[in-house]
């Protein structure tokens, strides 16, 4: 029989003890400990985390962006389902920008200007050029992001098989920011999760202005 304890400070403590009985029937205990870093990102499954955000000082779009949010994460899209090929009209692609593009045309503000002429972006370098030409790219140490913000993540990124990615902001909590986004993990799924400023690659936010 085994009891164990676990105790998280910067570093996961797994302490246990296992009971034992020799040959002459005689009881013991034997102590076991192990450590090991716990990481930056944690992955938050629960669609409390949207249902439990302040709200009190959201425009009307930010709460119709978050009514999208909440109807599509309850369906778990999975790379390639059908709710993930109706964000990307068909394609079998990374779909990060796909999502983030048809909760925005959902809610009637799509991304829409002179150099780009349809609702739906998948590139991630292209959505942040489209930030970048309305002057409302940052760098994280520039802005503090607010929900329906983007936020943009090169190199080691949450999309286990990208090295580009980008993900919705939904709440901003000490050093870490809450975000939800699509292709996320080596399933590609819609995920919520915290992260710190300096984990996987997170690099600028694009300011949406809701």
């Amino acid at each position: 029989m085994k009891y164990f304890i676990i105790i998280s400070i910067g570093v996961s403590i797994t302490f246990g003890y296992i009971f034992l009985t020799d040959k002459n029937n005689q009881k013991s205990y034997s102590a076991q400990a192990s450590v090991s870093e716990t990481s930056e990102e944690v992955e938050i499954d629960d669609v409390s985390t949207l249902e439990n955000l302040d709200t009190s000082n959201f425009s009307e779009i930010q709460l119709e962006v978050l009514s999208v949010l909440k109807q599509e994460y309850v369906k778990h899209p999975t790379s390639f389902d059908d709710t993930v090929l109706k964000y990307t009209e068909g394609f079998e692609e990374s779909w990060c920008g796909d999502f983030i593009s048809w909760v925005f045309n959902e809610v009637g503000s799509p991304f829409i200007s002179q150099d780009v002429s349809y609702w739906r972006i998948p590139g991630v370098y292209t959505l942040q050029e489209y930030y970048d030409q309305y002057g409302l790219y940052y760098s994280t140490s520039n802005y503090t992001p607010e929900f329906g913000d983007i936020a943009f993540y090169f190199g080691e990124t949450p999309d286990g098989g990208s090295s580009q990615h980008v993900a919705i902001v939904l709440a901003v909590q000490d050093d870490n920011i809450i975000t939800i986004g699509g292709n996320e993990g080596d399933d590609g799924i819609l995920q919520i999760r915290s992260d710190s400023y300096n984990s996987k690659g997170l690099e600028g936010f694009g300011a949406s202005g809701l």
